[in-house]
């Protein structure tokens, strides 16, 4: 899935259950400032996918973007 905003910004992410149980939450934001092109990316593997969402509705927010999205 993936947010964008007005400046052209995106946030995507993903939720995968993780082969040794639990779930491996993902995101990339990508952004243009100036010439010049910006990419972030992190993953954290969690016991829960409540967990997961949280974590990434914390990191969508804390980059500008709105997290209500993610589910």
């Amino acid at each position: 899935m993936t947010l964008r905003s007005v400046d052209g910004s995106s946030f995507s992410w993903q939720i995968a259950n993780a082969a040794g149980g639990g779930f491996d939450a993902s995101f990339r934001v990508e952004r243009k400032a100036g010439a010049q092109h910006y990419t972030e990316a992190d993953t954290r593997h969690t016991l829960s996918r409540e967990t997961a969402v949280g974590w990434l509705r914390t990191e969508a927010s804390i980059r500008g973007f709105d997290a209500r999205e993610i589910r």
